[in-house]
């Protein structure tokens, strides 16, 4: 299994219904209607906020994050058509397709005097997440210049997407009925709920499996049916989710800000948040932290106990830049052939924290000071039309405007 992959699967299924339209797009008055999702309207956007923060974190974590194709849509709708797309165009994203979701058929009795109600669960055809971005592209955005590159960047992104398998549905079906002894033939309303959250979560476990990838982050309550069904799976997902929890932990302990919350603020941009991740010492930090034979106490042991690095981060800031030339020239066809001895030499004297402290913690607490003094700057220029360069800054800093939040 790949342990420098992971898969997202905690993002909430918002409750909808489905009614029958006739051809002016007016409801057909029937005996029955369906409905699908599981989370209400209220509680949705809070949800998706904290899966997409995990989402961002598991930037730094992960090389590759899977997700299933209606998940990424609603990626799409939360962070924006042109974040979204840079996220595919770093080929960060692999987007699992999704053929079948189940929903609820309600059957009302034709006899009003009975007033019996029949619920069913039955497979509704998905036609998949490109179908959906591209046919209601404006759902999404209304800006049309971005339209072509983020369809065809989710088309490259989708992974086995001829192999349909129609039988999935009834497959989680059946395990949800082997585990739960439910009776399908006599369900009550609140029991339907509760087998589309047990199906989602059943559905997440077997798409883990078929991609063979040993990460998983879930939300609690997935997280806790699987341990207490499927004991064997359970570590793996548990070590995910407690891996994540822990670098949130760290990251606080450190005083690293937060940069999904930056993210939102607008304090940074998802380019500066990716380009962090792609340097050097992020690409050695994830190979570190996805080693299977470090514990959860020995990942914290290491990250905030004192260390002296002061002597070893001026040698290996000169290495790293060295060999990242050496590779990047035409004699870096051969040498990249030794790449990995090259790593593991740095390794004998790398640290974790050097990516930590010296990347990820420096380079957001500027980019947060930075953001500072701009909005500061956009203040004092509003109250001081005019104000010149060489004049005093009425921050009251001593220096110069030039030299304080008159600089650029």
């Amino acid at each position: 299994m790949n342990h420098n992959h992971v898969m997202l699967s905690n993002f909430p299924s918002l409750l909808g219904t489905l009614t029958a339209i006739d051809k002016n797009g007016r409801d057909i008055q029937q005996n029955e209607y369906r409905y699908s999702g599981f989370v209400k309207r209220d509680e949705y956007r809070t949800l998706i906020e904290n899966s997409t923060e995990k989402l961002f974190l598991s930037l730094m974590l992960y090389d590759e994050i899977f997700i299933n194709d209606e998940d990424f849509l609603k990626i799409v709708s939360f962070i924006g058509v042109v974040n979204s797309t840079k996220l595919l165009e770093r080929k960060i994203i692999k987007i699992i397709p999704r053929f079948q979701n189940p929903n609820v058929i309600v059957h009302r009795s034709k006899n009003l005097l009975l007033n019996k109600t029949r619920y069913e669960i039955e497979p509704l055809m998905y036609l998949g997440g490109l179908h959906d971005l591209d046919r209601n592209y404006k759902k999404y955005s209304v800006n049309e210049s971005h339209r072509s590159k983020i369809v065809q960047y989710f088309d490259n992104a989708l992974i086995n997407k001829d192999e349909r398998d129609d039988s999935i549905f009834l497959k989680n079906i059946d395990i949800i009925k082997n585990e739960e002894h439910i009776d399908f033939n006599n369900l009550d309303y609140k029991t339907t709920f509760e087998i589309m959250r047990l199906y989602e979560i059943v559905d997440s476990l077997q798409m883990q499996n078929r991609h063979n990838l040993s990460n998983s982050i879930m939300d609690d309550y997935a997280k806790d049916y699987l341990g207490s069904k499927f004991i064997s799976i359970s570590g793996n997902i548990n070590k995910a989710n407690e891996k994540i929890e822990l670098f949130e932990k760290v990251s606080e302990n450190k005083r690293i800000p937060n940069f999904y919350q930056m993210f939102k603020k607008g304090t940074v941009e998802i380019d500066q948040i990716l380009d962090i991740r792609e340097s050097f010492n992020s690409k050695l930090f994830r190979n570190w932290f996805a080693n299977p034979d470090l514990s959860e106490q020995d990942i914290y042991y290491e990250l905030l106990k004192e260390h002296g690095l002061n002597l070893k981060i001026n040698l290996i800031k000169w290495i790293v830049p060295t060999i990242i030339g050496v590779l990047n020239t035409p004699l870096g066809i051969a040498a990249s052939l030794v790449e990995n001895f090259f790593i593991s030499k740095i390794l004998q004297g790398w640290n974790p924290n050097l990516f930590l402290d010296d990347v990820l913690g420096k380079k957001l607490t500027q980019l947060e000071n930075n953001f500072k003094v701009q909005e500061e700057r956009k203040l004092i220029l509003e109250r001081f039309n005019g104000i010149q360069r060489n004049a005093l800054c009425p921050w009251q800093s001593g220096k110069k405007f030039k030299k304080c939040h008159g600089m650029n």
